[in-house]
């Protein structure tokens, strides 16, 4: 996806800080949106470090902050 669609795509207040859906991220990156529920479960056990915004019991709603996942994302990316 270009920025333009990007900026384009619906986003969510949280925290004061502009969020995406787990299914708006997965489809920014290009995976399913089970596996960003996934990587959400995995740093809610501490095994994987991803950003997000959510309570911490199970099937609460998930936020992904935009530019700190990005950032996230992106840092993979180089290794």
């Amino acid at each position: 996806m270009n920025e333009e669609e990007i900026k384009n795509l619906p986003t969510v207040m949280v925290l004061g800080k502009k969020c995406w859906s787990p299914a708006t991220c997965a489809k920014v990156i290009g995976v399913n949106r089970n596996t960003v529920i996934n990587w959400a479960r995995k740093t809610k056990k501490g095994e994987l470090n991803m950003p997000m915004i959510s309570a911490p019991v199970a099937r609460a709603k998930i936020y992904i902050p935009v530019d700190p996942f990005m950032n996230w994302v992106r840092y993979g990316e180089q290794n």
